[in-house]
């Protein structure tokens, strides 16, 4: 059961609660799409080009968005456990309520984008990655693994919990 997307190009699509576990959308080109709700356990996002569209609520468990450019997209509550941000381009995110446990942000940019409230980043793991005007207000980074070269510039860490860190 596995849907083959890549290469495609969709704009103003519907995808609400529909069922794309294990989906393939690499190299795809989207805007305007919609995923609310959408089941998209294990599906591949990798060098993807997603603009203006919508994820809240649906389920991105173990998906991997490696390489991709995403900008200004909803993530509101949806879950984004054990997924893979390696080399990837996050522009004017919306991922509040967002449950980003166990994933990784490897050699990703993050710019102007809405962290605060994220439900769990709990074992999440930041590696050379630049976070720009970030708001992280409220977020718990007590249980977060830091690695080395992170930057962070302009960004909102009020009401945080911060461990002591060696950045």
């Amino acid at each position: 059961r596995e849907s083959v997307f890549h290469i495609g190009k969709f704009q103003n699509v519907d995808f609400s609660n529909t069922d794309l576990e294990n989906a393939d959308f690499k190299f795809t080109v989207m805007s305007g799409t919609n995923f609310n709700g959408a089941n998209l356990k294990n599906a591949d996002f990798s060098r993807a080009v997603i603009i203006s569209s919508d994820f809240s609520s649906a389920d991105l468990t173990n998906v991997d968005l490696s390489a991709a450019r995403i900008l200004d997209t909803k993530f509101t509550n949806a879950i984004l456990s054990n997924s893979k941000f390696l080399g990837t381009d996050l522009r004017y995110i919306d991922l509040d309520g967002a449950n980003l446990e166990n994933s990784v942000f490897d050699n990703s940019v993050m710019v102007s984008t809405d962290m605060k409230n994220t439900k769990s980043i709990k074992n999440m793991e930041m590696r050379f990655a630049s976070f720009y005007d970030v708001d992280f207000n409220g977020v718990d980074f007590s249980e977060i693994i830091f690695g080395p070269q992170n930057a962070f510039a302009g960004s909102d860490f009020r009401n945080s919990s911060l461990p002591t860190l060696q950045l």
